[in-house]
């Protein structure tokens, strides 16, 4: 009794390690923020010169980031913040007293403070992507918009396209269309993308619903290994099976990082807010594209939702399947048993 509880403990524990290492560079792999960069190479009298567009605000105030390498513990470019006392913020730019080996931060997809993890990029053009401004109060479209299309406005929200980069870096396109700070503006086709990998996060849940109930059923048929041996070679190969395709699963993940919480991927607030504040305004346009990707929206949603209760139907499908062969082994060992004597 005792050895047998400690290979099912040894085996949660094995499994569990496994799964928390695959999900663990995932994670790291999606909330790393990319940002773009400014090496300068040429220094005045007083320093470098940048421009005020490389400062980042929060409620702690203004900050200049440089990225820096990792060190044993950290591997890879990280945020490092620069001490206030060594730049000076002018009317027009930055001097800082000193330089970066990998250049200042200018922007990213998605707030960054010190000690993050980053991947330096350089962004691509795009062609025209769908954009949803969200305001709370009414804009001239007019002195920003440029060469962008407006397809459909109303009760604060706008719904354009223009042509873009890639990644998205909400702050730059802010920048580039000299747009207030105040709402949101959404890239919509990476708003599409990030619903598109719902059902591939629903998955894995459902992997991990599927390893779990192997686990159970393995330790129960463990409790007479001579006659369900074959049962648990079969779970075995089942669960290393599960675990290839979670692996396989897991690296196609890829969410944008624009629609990602600064620090914790399983901040489902976040995402609450997000969202529905992303559908609200979707629902506020009437237009044939607004409906379109409402529908798309709402498709993903549906197929996680077919994934998972699939899962659980498979699961209890197992469940059902280890009872009746058990028994059925149990039943013929009796009448073997019976007849031996």
């Amino acid at each position: 009794m005792k050895n047998r509880t400690m290979v099912c403990f040894f085996i949660l524990v094995f499994w569990g390690l496994m799964i928390c290492t695959i999900l663990s560079d995932n994670i790291h792999r999606q909330m790393t923020a990319k940002v773009t960069v400014i090496k300068k190479e040429q220094f005045s009298s007083s320093g470098v010169k940048l421009p005020l567009n490389v400062l980042f605000s929060d409620k702690n105030g203004l900050h200049l980031y440089e990225a820096a390498e990792g060190d044993n513990w950290e591997k890879g470019k990280h945020v490092q913040e620069v001490p206030s006392y060594q730049y000076q913020i002018g009317e027009e730019d930055i001097v800082v007293s000193g330089g970066a080996e990998y250049g200042y931060i200018q922007y990213a997809s998605k707030a960054v403070t010190d000690g993050d993890a980053i991947q330096i990029v350089s962004q691509s053009k795009t062609e025209e992507e769908l954009y949803l401004r969200i305001t709370e109060e009414e804009e001239n479209v007019e002195e920003w918009i440029g060469a962008g299309n407006l397809i459909e406005k109303k009760n604060g929200v706008l719904l354009f396209s223009m042509a873009g980069k890639q990644p998205y870096m909400e702050e730059q396109m802010r920048g580039d269309l000299s747009i207030a700070e105040r709402g949101r503006l959404y890239n919509l086709n990476e708003v599409t993308v990030f619903f598109r990998n719902l059902p591939l996060v629903s998955a894995l849940f459902v992997f991990l619903l599927l390893f779990f109930i192997i686990w159970v059923c393995s330790c129960i048929l463990l409790r007479d290994w001579d006659r369900n041996k074959y049962f648990l070679i079969g779970n075995l190969g089942a669960a290393l099976l599960l675990l290839a395709v979670f692996i396989e699963v897991a690296c196609r993940i890829s969410l944008p990082s624009s629609l990602l919480p600064d620090k914790n991927i399983f901040e489902l607030s976040y995402y609450k807010n997000e969202f529905l504040e992303i559908v609200e305004g979707l629902r506020k346009l009437s237009g044939v594209i607004a409906l379109e990707v409402r529908e798309s929206l709402k498709k993903e949603i549906v197929l996680a939702k077919g994934i998972g209760l699939l899962g659980g139907m498979i699961g209890i499908g197992i469940l059902i399947l280890e009872k009746v062969c058990s028994q059925k082994s149990c039943g013929f060992s009796r009448k073997r048993f019976k007849n031996g004597l």
